[in-house]
């Protein structure tokens, strides 16, 4: 048994053969602890205490039988016997045992004090003795399997002496048959006698061989009932062990949940901008210039500056294990919560990589069923998961999703989503935030094409520092609107995704032309975001969010109305050890940045039904203006009919006074209207309905007045003189209403 193991093994007692005799299968079988077979022991001188393979031997008694007691023991036991046995060499047998028993139970009893002693240790203790009873268990099970073995080397011999016995009976029966044959021939009168002997040989026979079948019933049934003893005590050692590690598996993760849950809640009641490292895998063979001397802690060797952050990852950390600490800030995202994740660092320090990646790589299955490239990035990872939750519950909410992605390029805000954008500097300049495109999409096979689409258009060109250097800060801005279907309770959020363009040195760079300006640039906003972050830092009362585009297209994100995170890309080259410091110091200012709470955007469904309500009212104003202008218009064309009319009146009753009121003295139309006409009549069109009842009434009188008129001026021409014929004449004509239907 492997010294290890703190458990003492059975203690077998058997009488074992003399040393100048052979070792036989049951000896082999009490004198072995592990499966293997034992040599046989050395020559040793009769009635000594022998020392063998973890066997000692021991004088049953001092005669010349020579018979022995193996005592066989563990590794352990073994090693503290040799050390006390040989003192009491000396000793009769009897006495020599019980001291070497009595030995072994003060071992067993330390052993157990011991183990008694650390019982109150917590659930790894307790793992651990299960661990140790298993191996006893082990331990048990092989020594029954070589107790089986010796059985079955036993049932071998029995075979073997039961063939030789059949073989000598044999012989014998012959040999009887041929003494038979003699004595019948000499002796026949012996003929009886020798056949009772070979009866009685068969018989004999025929008992070894029940006894044989026996033994094999035996070493059939204790091998079954060993081998099933031991695979019920393993398997419920085993289901034993497997439930307090599926116990302590659950409150690790329950407790580590928990944490995770205060920390978030921190964050959210804090408003602190998080900070995360992560170190790019080193060019160098040389000893790297910064070093992890605790979790999430950094320290750049030679100049003792040690940095803490939220989260620090090692060159071997793959994009798995960065996003799985950013994964509950776009969890809030879907949750109605502002989010915007940045990469910062100098260039060539892994941003692009970090947020973006590629398709490179095995293909990887998430926890939530996804599967994504190893090697791609925040970005896609975070807009395939966005789309996970909105496909999940679509039964309770309606969400609607749109992506816009610009690049601030030279100080200009570019749409890379633009139909006229095409890369190369050709991009087309938005001069506003509501001139950049924003595209609907509904799947992450269509937000997976529109990021193509924008990083084609990306301005991306070489440099001494960086063969693919980005020379822009590139944004993917995720608008997200969640309205429930019960409630009607709208949330609306917005995920700002930054991979922003690395700083260099013009010197180490030694950019010209294009690039310079593009590197001047570059700097000048990474300035002013520091700026930026300087303000918020000492809570001034201007915050210059207008000294660069950059800034000003982060204001929202940067103001409080958004849980931030700023991944930090180093470098662990030694060359690289100034832009390197200046990162870590930057990022530290960054992490003390506190802007209070973030809390969700949310309408209650009450506010959007009257929303809604309003928006209908408003819809039904407009018609309603609509028709009132409408009908404006109609009275003013009938107010100009009706002037008209009233034109075309006076000149009938001018005519009409000339052709027969003048000689009987009537008054002249004008001093008529000035005496007669109702107010209506002299103030028409001053109101809008007195305008168009006098506009119907008119132009019936005036119709009518044209029709009478015509006869009757015929009439009164052919019979003025005689008024009393039978054709008519006119004696008043007056196309003013009367006043009675005036006033009605």
């Amino acid at each position: 048994m492997p010294s290890s193991v703190e458990a003492s093994g059975p203690l077998s007692l058997s009488p074992a053969p003399s040393p100048t005799s052979s070792t036989s299968s049951l000896d082999l079988l009490l004198a072995a602890e592990d499966p293997s077979p034992l040599l046989p022991p050395p020559q040793m001188t009769a009635h000594r205490v022998v020392f063998g393979r973890n066997v000692i031997q021991v004088p049953l008694k001092q005669s010349t039988t020579s018979e022995y007691v193996n005592l066989v023991l563990s590794q352990l036991e073994f090693d503290a016997m040799a050390v006390h046995v040989p003192q009491y060499e000396a000793l009769p047998p009897e006495e020599l045992l019980e001291r070497i028993t009595q030995l072994l139970k003060e071992q067993e009893t330390k052993r157990r004090q011991r183990a008694g002693s650390s019982g109150d240790q917590q659930a790894g203790d307790s793992l651990a003795a299960f661990q140790s009873r298993l191996l006893e268990l082990e331990y048990e099970r092989k020594r029954l399997h070589t107790k089986l073995r010796g059985a079955k080397a036993l049932q071998l011999s029995l075979t073997d002496e039961n063939t030789t016995l059949r073989v000598q009976l044999e012989q014998q029966a012959v040999d009887v048959e041929e003494l038979l044959r003699y004595q019948t021939l000499h002796l026949g009168g012996d003929v009886a006698k020798w056949k009772n002997v070979a009866k009685q040989a068969l018989r004999q026979l025929g008992v070894v061989k029940d006894e044989l079948k026996q033994v094999k019933e035996q070493v059939k049934g204790g091998w079954d009932e060993a081998a099933a003893t031991v695979e019920d005590a393993v398997d419920m050692v085993v289901q034993e062990v497997d439930r307090r590690e599926h116990v302590l598996q659950l409150s690790y993760l329950a407790e580590k949940k928990e944490r995770e849950t205060m920390a978030e809640k921190y964050y959210e009641l804090s408003g602190r901008i998080r900070v995360f490292c992560r170190l790019r895998p080193g060019k160098e063979v040389d000893a790297p210039a910064l070093v992890m001397p605790r979790p999430n802690n950094l320290l750049i060797a030679g100049s003792g500056k040690e940095f803490a952050f939220d989260q620090v990852f090692g060159p071997q950390s793959t994009q798995a294990d960065v996003y799985a600490q950013i994964e509950p800030l776009v969890v809030s995202f879907t949750d109605g919560y502002n989010a915007c994740i940045m990469a910062y660092g100098q260039t060539g320090s892994g941003k692009t990589h970090t947020m973006v990646g590629n398709d490179q790589g095995a293909l990887e299955h998430r926890a939530n069923g996804l599967t994504v490239h190893a090697n791609a990035g925040v970005i896609p990872r975070a807009l395939q998961q966005v789309f996970a939750v909105v496909n999940k519950r679509q039964m309770t909410y309606v969400d609607t999703i749109r992506v816009s992605m610009v690049e601030i390029y030279n100080d200009q805000i570019l749409d890379l989503l633009h139909e006229d954008s095409c890369g190369a500097g050709k991009n087309a300049v938005a001069k506003n935030e509501t001139d950049i495109t924003a595209r609907d999409v509904s799947s992450y096979a269509q937000v997976d094409a529109v990021m193509r689409d924008g990083n084609a258009n990306r301005n991306i060109a070489a440099t001494k520092m960086n063969l693919e250097s980005s020379r822009s800060h590139a944004l993917v801005f995720l608008h997200l609107e969640s309205q429930h279907r019960d409630t009607r309770e709208m949330r609306t959020s917005t995920l700002c995704l930054v991979d922003l363009a690395g700083s260099e040195r013009i010197s180490r760079s030694q950019v010209e032309g294009d690039r310079l300006r593009e590197t001047q640039h570059i700097n000048k906003s990474l300035a002013a975001l520091g700026d930026v972050v300087y303000a918020l830092q000492h809570k001034a009362k201007h915050t210059p969010y207008r000294n660069s585009k950059l800034t000003y297209m982060l204001r929202d994100m940067l103001s409080g109305q958004a849980k931030t995170l700023m991944m930090l890309q180093l470098s662990p080259d030694t060359i690289d050890v100034e832009e390197t410091t200046c990162s870590l110091q930057f990022g530290a200012r960054v992490s003390q940045v506190q802007m209070g709470a973030v809390r969700p955007s949310v309408e209650s469904g009450a506010l959007f039904k009257l929303q809604e309500e309003n928006r209908t009212l408003e819809a039904k104003t407009l018609a309603m203006e609509t028709q009132v202008s409408d009908l404006q218009r109609q009275c003013q064309q009938q107010g100009n009919e009706l002037r008209e009319a009233q034109s075309s009146k006076e000149a009938l009753e001018r005519q009409l006074w000339l052709l027969g009121g003048r000689q009987r003295g009537d008054k002249a139309p004008a001093e008529l209207d000035h005496d007669e006409s109702p107010p209506e009549d002299r103030t028409i069109g001053t109101s809008q309905s007195s305008t168009n009842r006098s506009a119907s009434n008119t132009r019936i009188s005036a119709t009518e007045c044209a029709t009478d008129s015509s006869v009757s001026i015929t009439a009164g021409i052919n019979d003025i003189s005689n008024p009393k014929s039978g054709h008519p004449y006119l004696c008043y004509v007056s196309t003013s209403p009367p006043r009675i239907d005036a006033r009605a």
